[in-house]
């Protein structure tokens, strides 16, 4: 499993727990959409740069905020397209040929039938502009029933579209056990974000500081998507990278 586990740069010290734990990198940094551009690039890029150095294996997470796939302001759609190619080219650019993006999924904003059929039309066309080895996975967010984006991943129905689960996000938008949310994303799970929390509030704490059963998770996804790759989402990465070492899942 260790070769499948990865640190998200939220985390200020996620480089040097890679390199002391021997995992992988995803970064976080392009998330916030302006350091893409400049003068923040002049910054960031050179930043984000050093930190892949501290791994071999690495993901990258494109810009998120008010990206809505399904929008129905055209203009809108516009600058979503835009960022998201602004952050495939970047990833790419930086050798990493798997991004994480979000579902975009407002709850009492979207019809969820319009989600599903405007998320399969904007999922299609962005990928026909991808190269053949670039690969995407669609993560949820407030989405907040287990079935939601793999059906939608099953009708893109395109091998470079996964599904990004997060388990964290899964735990306080919904009521549904997380073993149905792992089961109904199994046929095209191969991302996972890993973070705790209460029920309540998104805090992507530590994996033993919460509600979530992370380390039954964690077997429960070796078993049966033996392929999937995990992000621990965390703030504190040198802390989980110890837990995880205590826990068993640091070896080879």
């Amino acid at each position: 499993m260790k070769k499948r586990l990865l640190f998200a740069t939220i985390a200020e010290d996620a480089p040097e727990a890679a390199q002391r734990f021997g995992l992988g990198v995803e970064l976080s940094d392009f998330s916030y959409a302006p350091n893409m551009d400049p003068p923040l690039f002049e910054e960031k890029g050179p930043a984000a740069r050093k930190k892949l150095r501290a791994a071999e294996r690495h993901v990258f997470h494109a810009p998120f905020g008010e990206m809505c796939p399904a929008s129905v302001d055209p203009l809108i759609l516009e600058v979503v397209e835009r960022r998201l190619e602004q952050g495939a080219a970047l990833s790419r650019s930086l050798g990493i040929r798997r991004m994480v993006v979000h579902s975009g999924y407002i709850p009492r904003v979207y019809f969820k039938v319009w989600q599903h059929d405007r998320s399969v039309e904007f999922w299609k066309r962005f990928m026909d502009r991808q190269p053949e080895d670039f690969y995407i996975m669609v993560e949820n967010v407030m989405d907040d029933t287990p079935e939601m984006i793999p059906d939608i991943v099953r009708d893109v129905n395109d091998p470079r579209v996964g599904v990004c689960l997060d388990v964290g996000h899964a735990n306080v938008t919904s009521a549904v056990p997380i073993k149905d949310w792992i089961d109904a994303a199994a046929p095209f799970l191969t991302h996972l974000h890993l973070h705790n929390n209460d029920g309540v509030t998104d805090l992507h704490d530590s994996p033993g500081s919460g509600t979530l059963d992370i380390p039954w998770i964690m077997n429960y996804v070796n078993h049966i998507c033996p392929e999937a790759t995990m992000t621990l989402e965390v703030m504190r990465a040198m802390e989980t990278g110890e837990w995880l070492r205590e826990n068993g899942f640091l070896n080879d």
